[in-house]
């Protein structure tokens, strides 16, 4: 094992920020010593972490090359799942959080099983050099301890999830509330467009007459905000989508027609588009987003609720306001949760040493 500095870490971190950069500009960005960052760049280029991409003329003057370096993004995998009421979503991406596979499982989640669901999805990439795995989940999340402390949805309250996941080579395993997870995947991607985001997660349960969960991801000038207690964000509505004496499950409802969709969800729409509009009127965001598993259902049905929110969030044509819905194909919340552990393992010493470590058991196995 290579000793790890904090000169190391920056280093690391700013090429595995950047798409392609060279000594000069690291050293510059970073403010670390040419001759520091040089024996850094030696370091991760024996540990094959860093390759070379290319090479920049050298000045007219003369001199040599300079040598462009890229992070081999392509060295492993992190595993993002995303856990709703109704199933899974599992995005599986590079250590640049590009996604290489996506799915969605459709079961009923609760206390009972999810601990079984979770372990089947990473007993199904066991084979694959996997880093880390993020979980985003409904309710109130303790990430520190890798504890559920409330989720309704899930009807679980105070369970230690993380302690119970099965994985290899002791995988670092974080958990986040899913709202947030989105939020902050959104930012990550839009941070000169997207500084103040509101992020309403939507948790259409199995049975759609039960009551409809909603989350708050919250981004105040580039940083995600959790409140004094933990709790922004998080907001108990009981309105189904749809009263009817039949238990209709999600699955049933997205083969409805677009017709009897909206007329059976008249009040749905309403209800909702009511409350997200006061929260856009509260906190005046650049941007919002809707997401969740509601994005699964007809285009239409989310046109028409987007028109009804901009209909009643106060004075919306004077405010400068980008308001739409995420796309079913998006999976921002499992790649939310990848991304978490991406910048977790590469912005902090305990984060590179761990992933230093994974990485020297998977060479050994090879």
């Amino acid at each position: 094992m290579i000793r790890i500095t904090d000169s190391l870490i920056k280093t690391l971190n700013f090429i595995w920020k950047k798409e392609k950069t060279y000594l000069m500009e690291i050293s510059k960005e970073t403010g670390l010593e040419k001759s520091t960052v040089s024996r850094s760049l030696n370091k991760l280029k024996d540990l094959n972490l860093i390759k070379k991409v290319d090479e920049l003329s050298s000045t007219p003057q003369g001199g040599r090359k300079t040598t462009v370096f890229q992070f081999a993004y392509s060295i492993g995998h992190i595993l993002g799942i995303s856990v709703e009421q109704d199933g899974i979503e599992v995005a599986l991406t590079d250590l640049a959080g590009k996604v290489i596979s996506s799915k969605r499982i459709s079961v009923m989640i609760n206390e009972e099983n999810i601990i079984s669901q979770l372990n089947n999805v990473i007993e199904s990439y066991s084979e694959l050099d996997i880093y880390g795995i993020g979980i985003s989940l409904p309710g109130i999340i303790d990430s520190k301890n890798g504890k559920i402390i409330y989720s309704k949805a899930l009807n679980i309250r105070n369970f230690n999830l993380v302690s119970k996941i099965e994985r290899k080579d002791n995988i670092p395993v974080y958990i986040e509330n899913d709202s947030n997870c989105g939020a902050l995947y959104f930012n990550l991607c839009n941070r000169e467009k997207s500084k103040n985001i509101l992020y309403f997660h939507i948790s259409i349960p199995y049975y759609v007459n039960d009551g409809t969960g909603i989350g708050v991801g919250i981004i105040i000038k580039n940083r995600l905000y959790h409140g004094s207690n933990n709790y922004a964000g998080e907001v108990e509505i009981k309105k189904a989508m749809i009263n009817d004496e039949k238990r209709i499950s999600f699955e049933e409802l997205r083969n409805y027609p677009i017709e009897k969709l909206l007329d059976n969800s008249r009040e749905f729409l309403d209800y909702y588009s009511e409350k997200i509009s006061n929260f856009i009127s509260v906190f005046d965001p650049d941007t919002v987003l809707i997401g969740g598993n509601i994005v699964l259902l007809d285009n239409e049905f989310l046109d028409v609720f987007i028109s009804q929110i901009k209909e009643k969030v106060f004075m919306f044509e004077n405010r400068n306001i980008y308001l739409n819905h995420t796309s079913s194909k998006d999976f921002l919340t499992s790649r939310g949760a990848a991304s978490l552990i991406l910048h977790k393992m590469f912005s902090t010493k305990n984060g590179a040493e761990k992933f230093l470590e994974i990485y020297y058991n998977m060479k050994k196995r090879r």
